[in-house]
């Protein structure tokens, strides 16, 4: 049922569906040479827009002439199912300049960029999908050119507005909160291993892990009160293997 909604409501036009590649910059640079190329070779001057659309989308827009012919349309409007609306007017494809049958070259140029682009194809932008109530019921995420995609529905472009509006401001928030606090420097650390002795495997186990890490510390003897109020004074982490909390270590 899907594939028939997505073949009669969008035809060869559902990859208009599909969300942005994430990298931009190749896909400008592809544009650009072969907008040039169609232009230059087959005398085509094609919507921009549409072009990047179609480009964009990958194999999913790639059907020949169908796709070419699609584009070609949309020089002066919007090519809608098989009739072409520009300017208030409406003409049948049959009778249109823009539909007509291009040379194989238009076809191989669209299709060496999409190769071009294949790669870059996995990684898209999300689509947000803001549905009228006559068709909310409909599974539009299961349509056969979305089951790759990431798709979320909003109720509205407000609430999609209003969201993003509060996750900037606490990406604000936090930022003032990270700046505040204190940095860590894990690697700055001071370690007080097995001081009463008696926990000779944990020792075993840890001791030289420590040392590898060029941590200072002691293992195996308790340290003096001074001793270890110097060590958390000049160091960003302690780290303690031992009975209890270790308090009893600074009341010696």
């Amino acid at each position: 049922m899907v594939r028939k909604l997505e073949d009669i409501w969008f035809g060869s036009l559902r990859h208009v569906l599909l969300g942005e590649l994430s990298n931009h910059n190749h896909l400008d640079s592809v544009l650009k040479k072969l907008k040039c190329n169609l232009k230059s070779k087959c005398k085509v001057d094609i919507n921009e827009s549409f072009l990047k659309v179609t480009l964009g989308a990958g194999r999913c827009a790639l059907d020949g002439e169908v796709c070419v012919s699609d584009l070609l349309s949309l020089r002066k409007g919007c090519f809608i199912g098989k009739a072409l609306y520009s300017d208030g007017k409406t003409h049948e494809d049959n009778k249109s300049e823009g539909v007509r049958k291009l040379p194989d070259l238009a076809i191989q140029l669209l299709s060496e960029a999409v190769n071009e682009l294949e790669e870059d194809s996995v990684n898209r932008e999300p689509v947000i999908l803001v549905l009228d109530s006559e068709v909310q019921m409909l599974p539009w995420e299961n349509l056969p050119v979305l089951r790759n995609q990431e798709v979320y529905r909003m109720p509205s472009v407000g609430s999609i507005c209003l969201t993003l509006d509060r996750s900037c401001n606490h990406q604000e928030q936090i930022g003032r909160i990270v700046s505040a606090f204190p940095v860590i420097d894990p690697l700055d650390a001071f370690y007080l291993l097995n001081p009463s002795g008696d926990l000779s495997s944990t020792q075993v186990e840890f001791e030289n892990w420590f040392r590898d890490q060029n941590f200072e510390g002691k293992a195996g003897c308790a340290p003096t009160a001074e001793e270890l109020t110097l060590a958390l004074k000049s160091h960003d982490l302690f780290l303690y293997f031992g009975h209890g909390s270790g308090m009893h270590n600074l009341m010696c």
